[in-house]
């Protein structure tokens, strides 16, 4: 059994293995997104065009559901068993991994339910070819919550790795070699709802591996003592970061399904492989911030208590490899995009434009730093609600005018800009109040010698 002083000597890794660590989970992390490039050329060379717009728009409604149905428990989970294993009470750590994982069930039966209900009293009546998309996203919610808590479980006892594993790289893989097992036996194009029931297959998997892995390691890192709870802060905190999660789970797809709705699937497929491509990005961004947040709440009690500086290293940390993963990134697909788009088709060229802008906006966006994460993890959610929801109003008035006039053009120009001033505004309100400086510097450049000595 291991003792406290072994499980807090476990999360007080050495400065040089933090710094590693961001390295070795954007690794991963490319490596899951290079997978995911090959998923989404099968996708479209395997598919019709408006099958792949559907299937697109599907999983789009799915992610905004999923986030509704976790009601934040990955991110509440990482906060308090960080906290609580700081604080000597793993009890409290073990007791809020039960409390995550149960409310996320309870909660994602109780929103499938509600939508059956809806679709039986025919409140919503989804055209003849999208009812059975409809009926498999219902089934997915269930597993994609489970799995996202679970991840949550893993990132918060510091196996950030092994949930990004599990989570896209393993996902992705499995999806790959259920397609191309699928696809020559179908003989045509396959349909969207083929390709859906194999995602629902893939994900029913991933849920017995993720709950299997993360019982086992829970074991191994918190003292096999009594769960403990304090189910109203952990409420508290949820029902704040919940609102943060919904809102930014809109902005990040509003610009697709508002194309959805004013204009052709032709142009919504084009500029969905221009949003998989620079997500693939984002993908990077989400490992180096997904090693940083146990971080950062590990530094909340002396930020509380007026010390910056702890805190300002693990923020500045992660804003240089952000940046420099954007940069990257933007030079790449600026050369290769062009070849790159060409791979999933003839009709798919039209997605470098698009691209370009939508990677020009991240990086962008990433000089401003990890603001809204740092602000829903310290608590301040309402700063960080306010941020999104300003990006997101500049996102759908201008999608809202462009897309009519430049399609995929336009939505990609609406999105670029509203995530710039919403990485902006929050990065001025966490330095009104934490004392925080998460902008970019060019002296920051540093990194590379110090991240290697």
């Amino acid at each position: 059994m291991p003792t406290e002083t072994a499980v807090s000597e476990r999360m007080d890794r050495p400065p040089g293995w933090r710094r590693h660590a961001g390295l070795i989970n954007v690794a991963a992390k490319l490596s899951g997104a290079a997978f995911a490039f090959l998923l989404n050329i099968l996708l479209a060379r395997s598919m019709e065009p408006t099958g792949f717009a559907h299937v697109s728009l599907t999983l789009a409604w799915l992610a905004m559901a999923t986030a509704l149905g976790s009601i934040s428990m990955p991110l509440v989970v990482v906060r308090f068993v960080g906290e609580s294993l700081a604080s000597d009470r793993p009890d409290l750590a073990r007791g809020v991994l039960i409390f995550g994982f149960g409310s996320a069930l309870l909660t994602s039966l109780l929103l499938m339910a509600a939508a059956w209900v809806v679709l039986q009293l025919g409140w919503i009546e989804p055209t003849a070819s999208s009812i059975p998309l409809v009926k498999i996203g219902l089934a997915l919610l269930l597993p994609n919550v489970l799995v996202s808590v679970l991840a949550g479980s893993l990132q918060a006892l510091h196996h950030a790795l092994l949930a990004e594993v599990l989570s896209s790289m393993l996902r992705t893989v499995l999806m790959l070699l259920g397609l191309a097992a699928l696809w020559p036996a179908a003989g045509t194009w396959l349909s969207p709802a083929v390709v859906m029931d194999l995602y629902l297959a893939v994900s029913v998997l991933l849920l017995l591996i993720a709950s299997a892995l993360t019982y086992q390691l829970q074991r191994r890192a918190i003292p096999q003592v009594a769960p403990g709870y304090a189910p109203r802060p952990w409420a508290q905190a949820a029902v704040g970061v919940l609102a943060v999660l919904l809102v930014a789970a809109a902005n990040e797809r509003l610009d697709l399904l508002l194309l959805g709705w004013q204009a052709p699937e032709s142009s919504v497929a084009v500029y969905a492989v221009a949003q998989r491509f620079s997500q693939t990005v984002l993908m990077a961004v989400n490992a180096i911030t997904t090693v940083m947040a146990p971080q950062f709440v590990a530094c909340l009690p002396a930020l509380r208590a007026g010390n910056t500086q702890q805190a300002q290293e693990v923020v500045a940390r992660s804003t240089r490899l952000v940046v420099l993963t954007c940069f990257a990134a933007l030079m790449s697909f600026a050369l290769l995009g062009p070849w790159l788009t060409r791979l999933f088709g003839a009709h798919y060229a039209a997605a470098y434009g698009p691209l370009m802008v939508l990677l020009g906006g991240q990086l962008l966006a990433a000089l401003c730093g990890p603001a809204v994460l740092l602000a829903a993890l310290s608590g301040h959610s309402r700063e960080a609600i306010l941020s999104l929801c300003m990006g997101m109003l500049v996102n759908a008035a201008l999608n809202w005018i462009c897309v009519p006039f430049g399609g995929a053009w336009g939505a990609a120009t609406a999105t670029a800009i509203g995530s710039v001033v919403c990485a902006g505004w929050a990065n001025h309100r966490m330095r009104v109040r934490l004392g925080l400086n998460t902008v970019f510097r060019l002296s920051d450049l540093r990194f590379q010698r110090a991240a290697l000595s």
